[in-house]
């Protein structure tokens, strides 16, 4: 039931994330000066990075994942790497 709990908070996360930078978005868009479009591109960057962050912790199968595994298997280790 946890797991299910943490992976249900996360999408949510993830929803709220993405609309928070649709807002971003339209503000930047719609944004009169070059003043109001710098801030929104500013949160824009950070929520794209947390964003970015919540799908790791979501997916723990994720490719992403098998790029920390050892570039050699344990057959190869014993003769030297040869």
């Amino acid at each position: 039931m946890t797991a299910a709990i943490l992976l249900w908070s996360v999408k949510a996360a993830q929803v709220m994330l993405a609309a928070a930078m649709g807002c971003y978005a339209y503000r930047l868009i719609r944004g009169p000066r070059a003043q109001d479009r710098v801030p929104c591109l500013d949160a824009m960057y950070s929520h794209a990075r947390r964003f970015i962050a919540t799908g790791a912790e979501g997916w723990p199968d994720a490719p992403a994942r098998s790029i920390l595994r050892p570039p050699y298997s344990r057959q190869g280790a014993s003769d030297g790497g040869q």
